[in-house]
């Protein structure tokens, strides 16, 4: 893992991140885009900053994140890259998880403009072809507790969104 300093690292850093996604949390909304971005797109994000929390650019090989734990506070950053050589160092496990997404709820609002509804009612766009079956995969790297050997998720990064097929 490599550390990222400044938000203007983040951004250049994500120049290197292809055919990717884009996962913002703001303290008003959460974005989905697809990566790399239109620089209308992205200077329209760099302009609300100040309301962000967490910002992730990924794809299946390597996620930036930057995050804070509230407004106000200085952002911490980081690099995960997964080079076969890092692959066979580190021990890690992926899982799929679905996307809260109310099909019915959805279906009208999806063929606008790409956005879901949650079954909790909260919306967000999602940047893929549709919306049945929509899953993240999530990457855990594993560490190990020396007393016992136990094994923890230490870290763990967006890997990949995506429609299961079926």
């Amino acid at each position: 893992m490599e550390r990222i300093e400044t938000m203007e690292q983040f951004w250049m850093q994500g120049e290197t991140v292809e055919d990717g996604f884009l996962f913002a949390m703001f303290t008003d909304e959460i974005v989905w885009e697809s990566w790399p971005l239109e620089p209308e797109r992205r200077e329209s994000l760099r302009q609300k900053e100040k309301n962000l929390l967490d910002i992730r650019i990924f794809n299946s090989a390597k996620e930036l994140r930057m995050f804070r734990g509230d407004v106000g506070r200085d952002f911490r950053g980081r690099m995960a890259e997964d080079t076969e050589a890092a692959l066979e160092e580190q021990d890690y496990f992926d899982e799929e998880q679905y996307l809260d997404i109310d099909g019915k709820c959805s279906e009208e609002l999806f063929g606008q403009n790409h956005m879901v509804q949650a079954t909790g009612g909260g919306r967000y766009s999602l940047p893929l072809p549709g919306f049945e079956n929509a899953k993240i995969r999530i990457r855990n790297y594993l560490g190990y507790y020396e007393e016992s050997g136990q094994a923890y998720v230490k870290d763990w990064r967006l890997a990949g969104l995506f429609q299961e097929k079926g």
